[in-house]
């Protein structure tokens, strides 16, 4: 049985057996003879993957759809599903990604500059197809490199609390009464929560879904999931961030998750509106990802290199830890006066020899 038609159907079914194992699928056609061919070309895609070490194709759109079922914030999610929506109106995305001209990455950004957008925010959704062409096992897919555009880089100002902002923060978060969840068990969830990602520099949804079995009270140790580039770090406790842990094993509100959402069935919400509400109240006028900026400036003002914070904050590349390169602790420009100060002095005791 290769081509058929079931149950009095108008179109054909393809259905073979190839090395013990049985291959269905419709053909959706009502022509036998296109059907066949179908089916031997589909034969002979199969046996390409399977003998000759071929790799299967994935489209644009499939791997753009992998990326909205992956496990990421809610806001990425969001951001990548309105990037979809937009790009497929000016780009084929069901062409494959072996057969996609990027040169149409190129035309799309000059259209949406052309409408008024920014070249900022038409970065921000290239990144995000980036994103999902690297998700895809290059081993399997037949997926080439991609070649983003260029584009300009704008400055970044790297925002951190200082030390009387995390004072004011926190006593805020121990003495706030906020709608019924300031008291008994929620009282010092925000706190505890802020206090993590103070003291670890991960990221918010690292915590969000930190787990018991991840945690060594004994060793103070946390072993961070990181989802953004897919590693498991080790990190070790700090004493406020242990008297945190410590509390919270005693009063478990959930057996699997050490923060959960508010009905206590799963792990904290990804999303950080409310918290970042919460530090505004507090008059911070910062967003939760400061903290990981805060935690990056302590190490770096303390003396710790650029490689140190980017195995810390768990970066895969050190383009990304750059950013705060202007903070990094330096004896260069001390060694440049001592420098300059000797030559002016030796210059000085010439003179003073001529006369």
């Amino acid at each position: 049985m290769a081509v058929y038609r079931q149950d009095g159907g108008k179109t054909y079914r393809i259905q073979f057996r190839l090395n013990n194992r049985t291959y269905v699928k419709s053909a959706k056609t009502t022509d036998k003879r296109v059907a066949e061919r179908m089916e031997a070309e589909w034969k002979a895609e199969i046996h390409g993957q399977q003998y000759l070490g071929e790799r299967e194709e994935i489209t644009v759109r499939q791997l753009l759809e992998n990326l909205l079922t992956a496990s990421l914030a809610r806001t990425t999610v969001k951001s990548a599903r309105n990037f979809l929506h937009v790009f497929q109106r000016y780009v084929d995305i069901d062409v494959n990604a072996s057969e996609f001209d990027q040169r149409e990455l190129h035309r799309f950004r000059e259209a949406r500059l052309k409408e008024g957008k920014k070249d900022s925010s038409i970065r921000t959704h290239m990144l995000t197809l980036s994103s999902a062409w690297g998700r895809v096992n290059a081993k399997i897919y037949n997926i080439p490199e991609l070649s983003l555009p260029k584009f300009s880089q704008q400055k970044q100002k790297t925002d951190y609390l200082s030390e009387d902002d995390e004072s004011q923060l926190l006593a805020h978060l121990l003495t706030r009464r906020p709608h019924a969840s300031g008291t008994g068990n929620w009282k010092y969830e925000v706190h505890d929560v802020v206090v993590m990602l103070l003291d670890t520099g991960a990221r918010y949804n690292e915590i969000a879904r930190l787990e018991w079995k991840s945690i060594d009270l004994k060793r103070k140790t946390i072993e961070l999931w990181r989802g953004k580039t897919r590693t498991a770090s080790y990190v070790y406790m700090t004493d406020r961030v242990h008297q945190v842990l410590q509390r919270r094993a005693e009063q478990k509100n959930h057996e699997h998750w050490v923060f959960t959402n508010w009905e206590r069935t799963t792990h904290r919400s990804d999303n950080t509106t409310y918290l970042n509400q919460v530090m505004r109240s507090a008059g911070v006028p910062y967003t939760v990802h400061t903290l990981r900026h805060t935690f990056a400036t302590k190490m770096l003002k303390a003396g710790m290199t650029l490689n140190d914070v980017r195995v810390l904050l768990g970066h895969a590349s050190m383009q990304t830890t750059l950013r705060y390169g202007h903070l990094e602790a330096s004896d260069a420009s001390p060694k440049a006066v001592a420098i300059l100060n000797k030559q002016s002095v030796e210059r000085n005791r010439a003179k003073l020899k001529v006369v």
